[in-house]
């Protein structure tokens, strides 16, 4: 559990940084403190997925898919080679997978942390 958490502070810290590019001009620090990255109950949501286009919407005047759409597109220029695939779901989640050959990179890192072999 503590590497999806440990994946899923990344995540955060990839979402955090996009929404300051594409969206400089608003004052979005309390939404970027209160919105969820969840790790889905279902396989084709992909390994994480967020709701942050919905907290977005109501302050950009977007809509969430557009808002959503947006982000996968940011992201992926920057940061293709983590995920395997980032999906736009309706009505504007954002489901992640991550790209396996990081994901045991990751895993792997993260083990040499935090146990002594």
């Amino acid at each position: 559990m503590i590497f999806y958490i440990y994946m899923k502070n990344k995540i955060l810290k990839i979402l955090e940084k996009n929404i300051k590019e594409l969206y400089p001009q608003n004052d979005l620090s309390d939404i970027l403190k209160n919105f969820e990255i969840n790790i889905p109950d279902k396989k084709e949501f992909g390994h994480y997925s967020t709701n942050i286009s919905f907290k977005l919407a109501p302050l950009i005047k977007k809509n969430p898919v557009q808002i959503a759409q947006d982000l996968k597109q940011n992201i992926l220029k920057s940061n293709s080679f983590i995920f395997e695939k980032i999906e736009v779901a309706n009505p504007g989640f954002l489901n992640f997978w991550i790209n396996s050959k990081i994901f045991l990179k990751e895993l792997n890192k993260n083990l040499k942390k935090t146990y002594y072999f």
